[in-house]
Parts: structure tokens; sequence; C-alpha cells
């Protein structure tokens, strides 16, 4: 007794497997099978969740794309300046990333603007409310984390911070224009503020006020901190 397979493929996706059984006096029976070959499905692959921070990433990177040609200054131009590289800017200006405060500054310095005025989208109306947790957060490189609550466009301008650091944390933060002040009230926990030779520390309630035009630190104790920071700029 034989036995002999064979599959005719039809080409619109099906074979058709034909069985066949013999023996020497000739073939017993044959038994042919439709199979449809089914493709499967391709996989979807999951939309990545926009980023809480993306509007302010969008805001900056619209601020940083808009001053620099009012400036007239290319990539190139502004990273002699800012020390950081063209390829660096050039995904800022796209909305790619998500900037340190270090690198905020170093930009705004550039352009003649604050961290406030590249961050905070400017809404007209007398009464507003920021709830709790809402505004955008910037990160230092040492972990303190500030988040912008306002920022005041008239002519001498003042912007005002939310600070949390975390146990331990330090972040210098270099000479603003002259005039200047900064005043930092702490929440809780203890921070020192001010220059780095003669820090103030605070605890709970305590507010501290020193010129902002020369090298100051901002750094938390053993349980770390949060403090309310208010720049006031002299234009």
């Amino acid at each position: 007794m034989e036995r002999s397979t064979e599959v005719q493929p039809d080409g619109i996706g099906h074979s058709a497997v034909v069985i066949r059984v013999s023996s020497g006096s000739g073939e017993l029976c044959s038994v042919t099978l439709v199979l449809q070959l089914v493709r499967p499905k391709e996989q979807m692959q999951p939309q990545a969740s926009p980023s809480p921070a993306q509007p302010m990433v969008d805001r900056m990177a619209s601020a940083l794309r808009r001053h620099r040609e009012v400036h007239n200054m290319s990539l190139g131009e502004l990273s002699r300046v800012t020390g950081l590289s063209k390829t660096s800017l050039a995904r800022l200006e796209a909305g790619d990333g998500n900037p340190s405060l270090e690198t905020l500054w170093r930009v705004g310095r550039a352009l003649g603007l604050s961290v406030g005025q590249m961050l905070e989208e400017r809404v007209p109306g007398a009464a507003t409310v920021l709830r709790r947790g809402d505004g955008p957060i910037v990160e230092s490189s040492f972990g303190m984390r500030g988040r912008l609550l306002h920022t005041d466009h008239s002519r001498h301008r003042t912007e005002l911070f939310e600070l949390d650091l975390p146990p331990h944390a330090e972040f210098r933060g270099q000479a603003h224009e002259a005039g200047t002040r900064e005043a930092v009230y702490c929440l809780d926990g203890q921070i020192r503020c001010g220059p780095p030779d003669q820090p103030l520390v605070l605890a709970g309630g305590d507010t501290a006020f020193f010129d902002g035009n020369m090298v100051h630190i901002y750094a938390a104790g053993p349980d770390g901190g949060r403090a309310l920071l208010v720049m006031s700029y002299p234009t």
C-alpha cells in the first residue's frame, strides 16, 4: 500500500491538499482538503500618549525660534553664545525633548529672556486661577524642580516659582542682570539660598531677600525643602 500527498495552490490564498492511498491493484481512495492561508493581522503599534510637559516644550520652542529670528541670529551664532550644539538647539526649536533649567537659562540669557518668558503662555483676562500642580515645570540637573506660577509682563517684570528640592540638592544660579532682586519664602523643610559663601538658612515660614545679579544658590537640608521664589527684574 502506498500513500502520496500533493499540494495544489490556487493563487488566491487557498491550497488544495490531495492525499491518495493506493495498492498494487489501483487507487483505493483519495481525500482532498482545502486550506485557506490566513495572514496574521499586523500588530498595531501603541501610540505613545503625549507628555504632560509637551505644551510647555512647544511654547518654549516657539519663543526660542521667534526671538532668535528677532535678533537675526543663526543657529550657529546662538550655538557659539550659549555653548550648546547646533543639533541640540535645532531639537529645542522643533519641540523635541525636555530641556533642563540650566539649558533654559543659557538660551534665555543669550536672547535677553527670562525663564518665565520662555515658558508661560500669555492669557488675557483680569481674573484667573492656577490650580494646584498646574504650571510649567523645569528640572535642574541637580534635582531641583521649579514650577512657574506667574510672570508679570509689565515694564518691571516679576516671576513667581514654586521650588521643590530633594534632600541635599544644590542648584547654583548664574548672575542675572543688574538690579534683579530675589525673595525666597520657605514653605517647609530647610532651604539655604543666596550667596554661596554666606548662604541664608531658612526654616518653614522664613523669608530671605538677596540680589540676583551675582552667583547664588538654592539648596536643601537632609529632609529636602519647598519654597516660593519671587524674582523681580528691573526691566
